[in-house]
């Protein structure tokens, strides 16, 4: 999925994810508060856009190819 939506921050993401899953309290809850209320607008639009490509049979066949590219990245 990576490759079908660059403009989407995906290790910002992930270190949230981290953040959240294994207890970093450190992070402060102004931050997760930034997230809540900021950060997930913003991601709003290219995770729709996201969406609405992997269910179109387009996306299907791009994700279908680069698989067998060996691209395993998604």
């Amino acid at each position: 999925m990576r490759t079908l939506a660059p403009e989407i921050p995906w290790p910002k993401i992930i270190g949230m994810r981290n953040v959240a899953v294994h207890g970093y309290f450190d992070a402060g809850t102004d931050i997760v508060w930034q997230a809540v209320t900021s950060d997930i607008a913003v991601l709003k639009p290219p995770v729709e856009r996201l969406t609405r490509q992997i269910e179109s049979n387009q996306a299907r066949q791009m994700l279908a190819a680069a698989l067998r590219g060996g691209r395993r990245t998604l």
